[in-house]
């Protein structure tokens, strides 16, 4: 029988997420014997619980989580703080990310919203492993970087986060999405609206302004999720084959570049990076312009019968 196959039966089921659940722990076993594999654990487990969601049943989804959760902290009792930051988290989002698929949410949203809540859980778990083990994950990780020694690092730590879970979301959205429709679901993922987006985009670069002075790592996090709604604006274009706006797209940033390199300097440590954030600004202007000056509907037109009479 194939992996990625309906299973109706309970005994289907249990021996089904038995085998999953057997998966996630070999993982996890490695990943906490070698560090390096971490990553790879983070981006195989959400995949096996969306799976988990959308091919068994979704009562049994609980057992499943449980027997996920146990058996990891089993075979890492000698580091359990791998199953507390990547093993519960992925379970979630996961879940999150079949629930998301089964009710047809586009996938721009399924893969931002489940990336967003995967680096909330994972945030949320590192004061638990600081409390229970003694662990600092986030020291890890400058360590495996080798950025300990840079000052204003912590500023973008939930942007690394973000862009961490976003790379688990975008794994398990390509693997799904290429089996998924042979199975009764259906990934909505039609061309965006570039008009509606570019507005959204723009809300979020004037977000950026007063987290500057509130919380600047908000700030930084509003940025990552700027560039990843640019992402798909510009590709939209691309795919429509709208080659001026892509033309002024490349014209855009020349400009950025420019202004960049003549701003960066005088902006006050660590606000400088936030300069970024010019890109996307140029490129949500121009598809909105573009959409609104030279995308109307042309007016619709009397067409002469010849038989029209003059009052």
């Amino acid at each position: 029988m194939s992996l990625l196959t309906k299973r109706e039966t309970l005994v289907q089921n249990i021996t089904y997420m038995a085998i999953m659940a057997a998966i996630n722990a070999v993982f996890s076993l490695l990943a906490a014997l070698v560090s390096a594999l971490s990553i790879f654990l983070m981006i195989v487990l959400p995949l096996s619980s969306a799976i988990v969601f959308l091919f068994c049943k979704h009562k049994y989804f609980p057992i499943y989580a449980v027997a996920t959760i146990l058996i990891c902290l089993l075979v890492t009792i000698f580091d359990m703080s791998f199953t507390i930051f990547y093993v519960i988290p992925s379970i979630l989002t996961g879940y999150l990310f079949g629930l998301f698929i089964k009710y047809k949410l586009h996938a721009v949203w399924i893969i931002l919203i489940t990336s967003i809540a995967q680096g909330l859980f994972t945030a949320l778990s590192i004061p638990l492993i600081q409390w229970i083990f003694d662990v600092n994950i986030i020291d890890t990780f400058k360590g495996l970087l080798q950025v300990t020694a840079s000052v204003n690092i912590d500023i973008i730590v939930p942007s690394f986060l973000f862009y961490l879970a976003l790379t688990q979301m975008v794994f398990s959205y390509i693997v799904i999405q290429s089996e998924i429709n042979k199975f009764g679901y259906e990934i909505s993922d039609q061309p965006i609206n570039t008009t509606t987006y570019s507005l959204i985009l723009f809300g979020v670069i004037i977000a950026i302004i007063p987290f500057i002075f509130l919380l600047p790592s908000g700030a930084y996090l509003l940025l990552s999720i700027s560039l990843y709604f640019m992402f798909f604006i510009v590709f939209t274009h691309i795919l429509q084959k709208q080659y001026k706006v892509l033309i002024a797209f490349g014209i855009s940033l020349l400009a950025f570049m420019f202004l960049f390199a003549f701003l960066y300097p005088v902006i006050p440590a660590p606000f400088g990076l936030l300069l970024v954030g010019l890109l996307p600004a140029f490129v949500a202007l121009i598809s909105l312009l573009n959409n609104v000056l030279f995308n109307r509907r042309p007016k619709d037109k009397m067409i002469s019968t010849g038989k029209e009479t003059k009052e």
